[in-house]
């Protein structure tokens, strides 16, 4: 069981740790962080079933994240040097450096990386019926 997670640089969390119980509920307004704490989770599952040394911002798990420059903090975009942290129960962060690259613009690529990360046991259910698209099918 994740028990607690940080989440620094990371589209509405600048510095955030979040202490989770057996029965955790996530509770709040539209846009206070609740699809950005599971997207947290989301890659931080990504990141551990990886062999390569990025992980994608759109792909598995129904993730739709954007660009680079979507997913790093608003206080902190255009600052030089930033980096998303996320950190598991007290471990070692994975850090993505922000680089926003033409190139590679739906991928974050790890900088650090613990050197075995333990696979979470995470099972990502999904409610959406016909939820919000990006384009309509008419």
């Amino acid at each position: 069981m994740i028990r607690t997670m940080r989440l620094a640089n990371f589209k509405c969390f600048e510095d955030e740790t979040l202490v989770f119980r057996p029965l955790t509920i996530v509770a709040g307004a539209n846009g206070a962080g609740k699809s950005s704490l599971l997207q947290g989770l989301l890659l931080a599952q990504q990141a551990s079933e990886s062999r390569v040394d990025y992980v994608k911002l759109n792909g598995p798990f129904l993730l739709s994240l954007g660009k680079t420059g979507d997913v790093v903090c608003q206080f902190m975009f255009g600052e030089s040097g930033v980096e998303i942290e996320l950190t598991l129960d007290d471990g070692t962060p994975l850090r993505w450096p922000f680089e926003e690259s033409p190139k590679e613009e739906h991928i974050l690529t790890v900088s650090a990386r613990p050197p075995s990360i333990r696979p979470l046991d995470l099972t990502y259910l999904n409610a959406e019926r016909i939820g919000p698209r990006d384009t309509q099918d008419v």
